[in-house]
Order: C-alpha cells, then structure tokens, then sequence
C-alpha cells in the first residue's frame, strides 16, 4: 500500500471536532502528519513497544513544521535524539522526501 493510500486511511480515522473539523495543536500539513502517523504505527508495531515510544505528536508535529531534509536537520527536531537519529532517521527522511 502507498504512503499517500495509507495516509488517507489515517486521515478518514481522525475524529472530528463538534464543529466537524480535524484539527492539530498547530497550522501543520494533514496529509503529511497523518503519513507520520501512520509510519510511526507500523514501526511501534514491529518493534512491540507503544507508539508513543517511537515519536510523540508533538514531534511528529515539529516534523511537518521543520520539514528538515538531511540528519543534521533532523537532529534538531525537539524529541530527536542521537539515538532516535540513528534508529528512525533515515526511514523519517524518506518518508519527508517522497511529500
């Protein structure tokens, strides 16, 4: 299945607010965030741990904010570290690169 099949799967799955509207803590782009979450469900699937171990929203947030292109980037994205840089950075990249 595509990133952007994937995505949209997510996406339909948001809860809307009373008002009908999907809406995140900041302006960020839907379809990318929902994309990261996606990512970020698979691989805590993998590994067996919560995904919240993976990424938290807020960083998956700061992702589609910074957008950041290379691992120096991505290393200053709040919530990255050397060890997350080391085990996600490299899949967070492609994923970025391919919106």
């Amino acid at each position: 299945m595509e990133i952007a099949e994937r995505a949209r799967r997510v996406a339909q799955k948001m809860k809307p607010d009373k008002g009908g509207r999907i809406t995140v803590s900041r302006e960020v782009d839907g379809a990318l965030l929902a994309a990261l979450k996606q990512w970020r469900l698979e691989r805590s699937r993998a590994d067996k741990v919560p995904a919240f171990v993976i990424l938290h929203d807020s960083t998956l947030e700061h992702l589609c904010l910074r957008k950041p292109a290379s691992l120096p980037q991505l290393r200053g994205v709040p919530g990255i570290g050397e060890t997350k840089l080391e085990r996600y950075g490299e899949e967070i990249l492609e994923l970025l690169r391919a919106r």
